[in-house]
């Protein structure tokens, strides 16, 4: 990651991890916008849509995660239950299965 992305996405990581969805969000959205696809901060888009109770965003968010790495099974786990909230059973049944075939102790 280059020293500009490390810059946009340390404040939307220090607001999920001090619970401040509603901010971490913001600054995750800031940092993407027009800047492309970037995996900490669609994580932290993501997973902080998702405390907030917006499932469609998180699961945008988060299916473009596991596109850019769909190696982790955390990413897969988070976007089973962002399409479980976004009432996707199907969907959220088809991403946990991913994440429990990639590290069966994840969900």
């Amino acid at each position: 990651m280059d020293a500009s992305m490390v810059e946009l996405a340390h404040p939307a990581t220090d607001a999920f991890a001090a619970a401040d969805f509603k901010e971490a969000y913001r600054r995750a959205l800031e940092g993407l916008n027009g800047r492309g696809d970037h995996p900490d901060l669609l994580a932290v888009a993501g997973r902080a849509a998702l405390e907030l109770g917006l499932g469609d965003a998180a699961a945008f968010y988060l299916g473009r995660l596991v596109e850019l790495t769909p190696a982790d099974a955390a990413a897969w786990r988070d976007l089973g239950a962002a399409r479980l909230s976004s009432a996707d059973p199907a969907g959220a049944e088809q991403a946990l299965r991913r994440a429990v075939q990639l590290d069966p102790a994840e969900p």
